[in-house]
């Protein structure tokens, strides 16, 4: 696989078709349009020739992995939860293999969290927002959704809570 600009600027380009589709309420089209796009952004960046390619187009890759799983998660909202839930856990740490501080994976994991929270399942819900802080602790998406997680879910904020990393 070539690993180049017009790989990944394609690649951003059918990311942002699907969130579009997202926008307009076709959680199952966008679905369909961004699972191709999962396995395709998984392939470009364990390809050899991701390290070879340029720094922007490296970084354009990765966010169209972390951009694919984000629009997947938002999309899985729709599913049933004893679907949603795993593939909504798998796509979080996928996203958190690839985490650096400078790359959007935690938008990801805020996303699973919000959908996790909104399952009832508190313990991936401040999981998530707890590996998103680690790598943003300081941006306002990030800090909104534990906001919120803390007051879904109070007891895993305590010390003796399950929150506590």
């Amino acid at each position: 696989m070539l690993v180049g600009m017009v790989q990944g600027s394609e690649l951003m380009e059918r990311v942002r078709s699907a969130q579009e589709e997202l926008g307009s309420g076709d959680a199952a089209d966008a679905l369909a349009m961004v699972e191709p796009l999962l396995s395709e952004t998984s392939e470009a960046l364990r390809s050899p020739d991701f390290l070879a390619a340029p720094p922007h187009t490296r970084r354009q890759l990765i966010e169209a992995f972390c951009y694919a799983r984000v629009t997947a998660v938002l999309a899985l909202e729709a599913a049933e939860a004893s679907e949603a839930i795993p593939r909504i856990r798998s796509l979080a740490a996928e996203a958190l293999e690839v985490a650096t501080g400078d790359n959007p994976a935690w938008k990801v994991l805020c996303a699973a969290a919000e959908m996790f929270a909104r399952a009832g399942d508190a313990d991936s819900a401040v999981w998530a927002v707890r590996a998103a802080e680690r790598l943003a602790p300081q941006e306002e998406y990030v800090v909104r959704v534990r906001g919120s997680l803390q007051s879904m879910f109070p007891a895993a904020f305590t010390p003796e809570g399950r929150g506590q990393s």
